[in-house]
């Protein structure tokens, strides 16, 4: 797996990154030991999680990130991997209201630090935006963070170009280190937007693109498979969508992708999963796809582009 440096950053990260959101089995934490066994036994080095996935179980407990740091404990390998985690995200009750006070990240990173057994965030990321908040205010907070010795770099996740776009001015004015990377939902299906129910999310649309391409930024894409759309279709093409996925995913778009993939895997061997990947790191700017995968065979099939 080749691993390239994260741009503005001293990281370097294998080009595909195992994602935490499968690892919030607390009563089998030897599944997720198992996943992350392999993914890195398969050349991977960066794994991203979230102080947020697990807390919608009833245990209510940043579960991805305790077993994350039970198995850096358990194989003594924290110097040969980065670790990213998320905070800022909103309460699940109320997922409109912003958490970006000082008080409430700053309770999210302390959590995460003592759940993963770290004294530093390798990559800490800011899981939403609050547009209400000047972008001055929430850099200079994320700054403090990196004096403190608590995080080394920062990126964002969910925020829209235009408030990325300042991040960066203001950064460059105040001699900040700024956002390194920005994680967006995208993958090589077309989403069908106004039926995504979580409306703080942010996916890759034209400006973001542009802003990517013209700048540099480092894309670390989730859902970056679609929930595994393609190959799920692969197993019944004449039924079309599939079902749990026909909200968001299906349109006539996505269809013909679907055959031209289909037809590409066909004439060259390589799987969808593969092509899938191949397409993303194929972009014009550093790319860095977070794969979802609850399996050990999916972990080696993601791992093999």
């Amino acid at each position: 797996m080749e691993k390239v440096r994260i741009p503005g950053t001293s990281l370097e990260a294998s080009r595909v990154v195992m994602g935490g959101g499968p690892l919030i089995d607390e009563k089998d934490p030897a599944h997720s030991f198992l996943l992350l066994d392999t993914y890195v036994s398969c050349g991977g080095n960066f794994l991203d999680t979230a102080n947020i996935y697990g807390k919608w179980l009833p245990e209510a407990q940043n579960s991805s990130e305790r077993n994350i740091g039970a198995w850096l404990k358990s194989r003594r390998n924290r110097d040969s991997v980065i670790i990213g985690t998320k905070g800022a995200h909103p309460k699940l009750s109320s997922m409109e209201t912003p958490r970006m006070s000082e008080h409430d990240v700053r309770h999210d990173l302390e959590e995460s630090m003592g759940t993963l057994g770290l004294d530093t965030i390798d990559l800490y990321w800011l899981h939403r935006d609050d547009r209400e908040r000047p972008v001055e205010e929430i850099l200079y907070m994320l700054e403090k963070f990196v004096e403190e010795g608590h995080i080394r770099h920062y990126g964002c996740s969910n925020w829209r170009a235009d408030r990325i776009r300042e991040a960066m001015r203001v950064s460059v004015e105040n001699g900040w280190q700024g956002f390194c990377a920005n994680q967006m939902q995208w993958s090589p299906a077309s989403l069908n937007r106004e039926n995504v129910g979580d409306k703080t999310t942010a996916d890759m649309d034209d400006d973001m693109f542009a802003l990517h391409a013209e700048t540099g930024l480092a894309a670390i894409p989730y859902s970056s498979q679609a929930n595994g759309l393609f190959e799920k279709w692969a197993r019944n093409p004449d039924a079309g969508c599939p079902k749990e996925l026909a909200e968001q995913y299906g349109n006539a778009e996505n269809e013909m992708k679907f055959k031209q993939m289909l037809h590409e895997s066909h004439e060259t061997g390589r799987t969808l999963t593969q092509l899938t990947l191949s397409w993303l790191l194929s972009q014009p700017f550093p790319t860095f796809p977070i794969i979802g995968s609850r399996t050990v065979e999916q972990v080696r099939a993601s791992m093999a582009v």
